[in-house]
């Protein structure tokens, strides 16, 4: 099963995209900031990442940056 990594501020706004994907098939791993999203993703690699931009602290631009420059 493909793995999604939803990222965003909002718990709300992940718990909606999180039904969507799990109707359509994907398994989801949430996170409610960037520093959380980079815990999950030293224990899971997902196959895409759903990342809001506007998140305090680390934004989603700065979060993209630092996994580029990881990669």
């Amino acid at each position: 099963m493909k793995k999604v990594l939803v990222v965003d501020d909002e718990p709300t706004i992940v718990d909606i995209i999180e039904d969507l994907l799990r109707s359509s098939g994907f398994d989801t791993l949430p996170a409610g900031s960037a520093a959380e999203a980079e815990r999950i993703m030293k224990r899971n690699r997902p196959d895409l990442i759903l990342l809001d931009v506007m998140m305090p602290k680390t934004n989603g631009f700065e979060f993209c940056k630092k996994l580029k420059s990881e990669s």
